[in-house]
C-alpha cells in the first residue's frame, strides 16, 4: 500500500513538472510608420524606428549562461537539469492580421534562415541557442509595416526579437530579461547588441507565474528521482550478478562431486543435468554434462 502511494505521488509530481515546463511569455512587435511598439503581458512600450522600412528583416536572439569556471561556480547546479530558455514559434502578420509567415520549431527549414551569430538547435518543438549569444533572421524581407509575434518558453535567460534594417548591419532588439521581469529596447550593430535605449517592467499572467514557481520547486524532486533510479538500477544489477554467481558455484560443486562418484542413482543425475541445462550458460554446461554422461555410460 505504501509503495502504491509512493508511485502515485511521484507520478503526480512528474506530471506537474511536465506541465510547468510549458511556461510561456507572449511577446510581439508592431512596426508602423517609423514607430516600433513592443507588447508584453499587460504592458507595451514604443520607440521611433525610421530605419525600419521596406526590406527589413526579422529574427530572434537568444543567450545561454556563460561557462567560465568562476561563473559556473555561482550558477545554481539544479538549473542545468532543467530545460533552458527557448523560443516556441515565430509568426509574421500584416497590420490587418493576415498571416505572412509562420514557423513552429518542431521542424525547421534552415534554408529560409540566415545565421548571424552563434548556433541553434531544435528540441521537443523548441528553438534554443547553443552559444553565449545567438542570432538569426528570416531571409524573406518585410514591408514597412507588420506585426511580429512569438512565445518565449521559461524566460530565465535573456532573449529577444530582432529587427534588422535594410542595410543588414544595424537595427533594434527588444530583449526580454526574464530574471528581472523587464523588456528593454537595445540598439543592434554588426551582429551584437550595443546600447540600451528604454525599458519597461512587466508581470507574467498568474498561471504562468504558478508554472515558474512549480518548475523551480520540482527541479530538485526530478534530480532526486533520477538519483533514486540510478541507485535502483545498480542495486538490481548487483543482485542479479550475485544470484548468477551463487548458482554457478552451486552447480560447479555438484559437478565436481559427481565426477568423483561412480555409485550414484542415474535418475537423479539425469534430473540434475536437465536443471543445469536451463540454469547455466550453454558454453559452460556442455563440457561438464559431457563428462557426466561419460560417467553414466561407464556405470
Amino acid at each position: 500500500m505504501q509503495k502504491r502511494w509512493f508511485w502515485l505521488l511521484n507520478g503526480l509530481l512528474l506530471l506537474l513538472y511536465v506541465w510547468a515546463l510549458g511556461e510561456a511569455t507572449a511577446v510581439s512587435l508592431q512596426v508602423k510608420n517609423g514607430r516600433c511598439v513592443a507588447i508584453v503581458p499587460e504592458r507595451h512600450i514604443g520607440i521611433d524606428c525610421p530605419q525600419m522600412g521596406a526590406g527589413s528583416q526579422v529574427g530572434l536572439l537568444a543567450t545561454q549562461p556563460t561557462t567560465s569556471r568562476t561563473e559556473l561556480a555561482s550558477y545554481p547546479p539544479l538549473r542545468w537539469l532543467a530545460p533552458h530558455t527557448a523560443w516556441d514559434d515565430l509568426n509574421l502578420f500584416t497590420l490587418n492580421g493576415d498571416l505572412l509567415w509562420r514557423q513552429p520549431f518542431g521542424q525547421v527549414d534552415w534554408s529560409a534562415w540566415q545565421l548571424i551569430s552563434g548556433g541553434w538547435q531544435t528540441r521537443w518543438g523548441e528553438l534554443r541557442g547553443l552559444a553565449s549569444q545567438n542570432s538569426l533572421v528570416l531571409r524573406q524581407p518585410t514591408s514597412d509595416s507588420f506585426i511580429l509575434t512569438s512565445h518565449l518558453r521559461r524566460a530565465e535567460d535573456e532573449a529577444g526579437l530582432l529587427l534588422l534594417s535594410p542595410d543588414g548591419h544595424t537595427g533594434l532588439v527588444f530583449l526580454i530579461d526574464g530574471a528581472n521581469r523587464r523588456g528593454v529596447w537595445w540598439e543592434w550593430a554588426n551582429g551584437r547588441i550595443t546600447t540600451p535605449l528604454i525599458g519597461i517592467p512587466f508581470q507574467k499572467p498568474l498561471v504562468e507565474q504558478a508554472k515558474t514557481v512549480l518548475r523551480l520547486l520540482l527541479t530538485g524532486h526530478q534530480a532526486a528521482l533520477l538519483l533514486l533510479g540510478v541507485v535502483w538500477i545498480l542495486k538490481k544489477a548487483g543482485t542479479q550478478r550475485g544470484s548468477v554467481t551463487d548458482r554457478s558455484q552451486f552447480f560447479t560443486n555438484d559437478y565436481n562431486e559427481l565426477e568423483k562418484i561412480t555409485n550414484f542413482d542415474s535418475g537423479r543425475t539425469h534430473s540434475l543435468i536437465s536443471e543445469i541445462r536451463c540454469t547455466l550458460p550453454k558454453s559452460f554446461t556442455e563440457r561438464k554434462i559431457s563428462n557426466l554422461q561419460s560417467l553414466i555410460s561407464q556405470k
